[in-house]
């Protein structure tokens, strides 16, 4: 079964099957799928065109759950000596603006650590040395995901909903979140509770006795997945077998 239904609001990933140069890329593009064939693959009618084309799974990413942070001309940097350069940390490397704002969309980029930087005026031209020994006019700064996108992409990793049962691991430090750790929570680490809410200040938990709740950051907490009854087992316990 299709992990996607008619009506989603997807954007292209991967280039639809039998893609050759002739055809104009659609990576990066948004649109709407329209219908699901049994050989699995999925008509999208694109935003910005009168056009469909068909794909596969992989080729596709919903729009509501790409939690990517985005880019834009503001995020570009080309002088050397702009604060947000620093030796050391994660960028995208690119020569020219439009293009690298484009190939970030399309998932394409070259992207890396930045080695070395030369505000030297000859090299003006390309002064940024990516961790590939390679020299760029320009990068942009990779952006650090907030919490909420990080939670997001945790609950879908892990299969996460209302109802489900998880294990209390630790305690947190309350800097940088909406939810505050406080001295009664202490009691309940090591304990298993159900969630009750999902939200941007964090994942609410039932104590194990559901007379109280509270929020705890994604990371204190571990999935519990219950074993699956049967009556075989059943049977199995009350003979004594």
């Amino acid at each position: 079964m299709s992990k996607f239904k008619v009506g989603d609001k997807v954007r292209i990933v991967k280039e639809y099957p039998g893609f050759d140069e002739g055809c104009l890329p659609t990576v990066g593009e948004v649109g709407v799928v329209k219908e699901l064939f049994e050989n699995e693959y999925i008509k999208v009618f694109l935003d910005n065109s009168n056009d469909f084309w068909l794909y596969e799974e992989e080729c596709l990413k919903l729009v509501d759950n790409d939690t990517s942070p985005k880019y834009t001309y503001a995020d570009v940097i080309i002088d050397p000596d702009d604060p947000r350069v620093e030796i050391g940390k994660e960028y995208y490397f690119g020569n020219n603006p439009s293009c690298l704002l484009r190939s970030i969309s399309q998932l394409s980029a070259s992207e890396g650590t930045l080695v070395m930087k030369d505000s030297a005026i000859e090299a003006q031209s390309s002064p940024f040395m990516s961790s590939e020994n390679e020299w760029f006019v320009c990068l942009i700064r990779k952006k650090e995901p907030t919490y909420e996108e990080r939670q997001a992409k945790w609950c879908k990793a892990n299969n996460i909903k209302i109802g489900d049962k998880v294990k209390i691991l630790k305690e947190f430090s309350s800097k940088d979140l909406l939810c505050e750790f406080v001295p009664d929570m202490k009691d309940i680490i090591g304990t298993i509770g159900e969630i009750k809410k999902i939200t941007y200040v964090g994942i609410q938990v039932y104590t194990e006795n559901k007379s109280d709740w509270w929020y705890w950051p994604y990371d204190c907490l571990e999935k519990v997945d219950e074993p699956e009854f049967r009556v075989g087992d059943f049977v199995k316990e009350v003979d004594g077998n």
